[in-house]
Parts: C-alpha cells; structure tokens; sequence
C-alpha cells in the first residue's frame, strides 16, 4: 500500500455533492445519485490518480481475473463506509460522493454468490462496513508498514496490523496469492542490485531505481509497494 495523492475532483461531482448537501440524505443515498457517465468520470478519474492499481491490495486494476459480468472488474470503495449503520450523523454529511472519500479497488476475489467461501476474498469485499485506521491517503499511516521475505504485508501498529491480515486480507494466499504477487514484483529488482560487485555500486542503482519508481504516475508497477518499501529499506542499510 502506498499514498495516493488525489487530485481535483471531477466538476460533476462537485456540483451532485451541491445539490445533494440539502436533502437529508444518508451517505448510501448520496451514492446512489451518483451513476450513468458521471459515474463512470469518477471512476476514471480515481483509477488515473491511482496509476491504475487498486488502493489495497496494488493489483492492477481493471482487475483481469474477472469474468463474470455481474461481477466489477474496479469498484468505487468509500473509506468512510457509505451504509455504517446506527449513525445519524452521517446523514446529510455529503460522505457518499464526496471525492476525497472515494478510491477504487479490485473485484476483491468477488465470485457468484457461494461458489467461495468468504476468507477468499480480499480489499473492500473482505472488509464490508469495518471501519479502518489505515488509510492510503494518509501517509502517516502508511509508515509502519513493512514487507516479509515471503512477500506477506505487516505493521508494526497492532490497529493496523490488524486492518492490513484480517480486515482487508492482505496476505490471502488462495484465490488472491497476494503474498506471491509481491515475490515475483520484487524479484527483477532484487536480481538487479544483486548483479552489481560492490556497496557503492549498489547504494547508486537502488537511488536510481527508487527514483524512477517514486515518479510513476499512470500506470504504476502493479504491487509496487513492496519495491519502494525494499529499496528504501536496502538504501538505508548501504548508508549506516
């Protein structure tokens, strides 16, 4: 997981998030307003500022293991929850097509209903209306993130520890193999750094690289969070 840093909102939204603002309306209203090709503007929109890779898990979005059509190859997912239920004072709140709320993510291993079971799925489908404490719009909750060397995502933030394994499953090893995803994004750049004779060469090709990763805007390297998480990491260490 890696910041996303939004940009202007599209001109539509703004204006339906206007109009809506007076009508009482819970953020799961708001949102439904929000449909036919302004809907798929935002949706656009969201996936270039994202350079085309799902805020969560980092697969490339659309996701290309879908091939049902009732199923979405990209959703639109509210980091505040649009249904949190029991909470009035979501209403008239706007959180439903506020853009700054809004980001997009995989199929999250969505099937037809009851062909898998539920610990298969992955990013919002997994989480539901769980409320999170890390967010990738917020890079302070991003830097305690680390990666294991069999690819799995960690923190050492135990709330979110606990976002990243149990409520967006990070880690699914089954329909997702996410953890491999990130082995095999990782493993040209390994074999990259581990080609060169000395330190000094080494310190340079992982600032080069850690450059020409940090300016990827659209698309970016699918799971390329591991990759810039490694090579900060490996820097460090060739400069202490």
């Amino acid at each position: 997981m890696i910041e996303i840093k939004k940009k202007d909102a599209p001109d539509g939204i703004v204006a339906l998030k206007s109009r809506l603002m007076s009508m009482a309306l819970t953020p799961e209203e708001e949102y439904k307003k929000l449909k036919g090709n302004l809907k798929k503007q935002v949706r656009n929109s969201l996936m270039e500022e994202q350079g085309h890779i799902c805020a969560y898990c980092m697969r490339t979005i659309p996701d290309d293991r879908v091939s049902v059509v009732t199923i979405p190859d990209v959703s639109i997912e509210h980091w505040i929850a649009r249904n949190s239920l029991g909470d009035s004072s979501m209403i008239g709140s706007g959180l439903g097509v506020e853009y700054t709320n809004l980001l997009a993510v995989c199929s999250g291993g969505r099937v037809p209903k009851g062909s898998r079971p539920g610990n298969e799925l992955t990013c919002d489908a997994k989480r539901g209306n769980t409320p999170l404490t890390v967010n990738p719009l917020d890079l302070a909750t991003l830097t305690s993130i680390y990666y294991k060397q069999n690819g799995e995502i960690a923190s050492t933030d135990p709330e979110i520890e606990r976002d990243l394994v149990d409520t967006l499953n990070l880690n699914c090893e089954k329909f997702s193999a996410l953890p491999d995803g990130r082995k095999q994004a990782l493993a040209p750049v390994e074999a990259d750094i581990a080609s060169l004779s000395t330190e000094e060469e080494m310190l340079v090709r992982c600032q080069e690289l850690l450059q020409i990763y940090e300016a990827e805007t659209d698309p970016k390297t699918p799971y390329c969070g591991i990759i810039l998480w490694w090579l900060r990491d490996y820097i460090k260490a060739l400069e202490e």
